[in-house]
């Protein structure tokens, strides 16, 4: 029998979905306000090139 981790029910399934899309949301307005003060969030997430 396999462990179960979570209860399955409507609490916790509203709260992993209000923790996922809120995350979501915040990246997406950081992304936003960056992009409009010129901030690439692209570069900021790419490998600093050897020397």
């Amino acid at each position: 029998m396999l462990p179960v981790l979570l209860p399955i029910n409507f609490p916790t399934i509203l709260s992993l979905v209000i923790i996922y899309t809120s995350g979501i949301m915040i990246y997406a307005i950081s992304y936003i306000i960056n992009k409009k003060r010129g901030i690439h969030m692209n570069l900021i997430f790419e490998e600093i090139p050897p020397e």
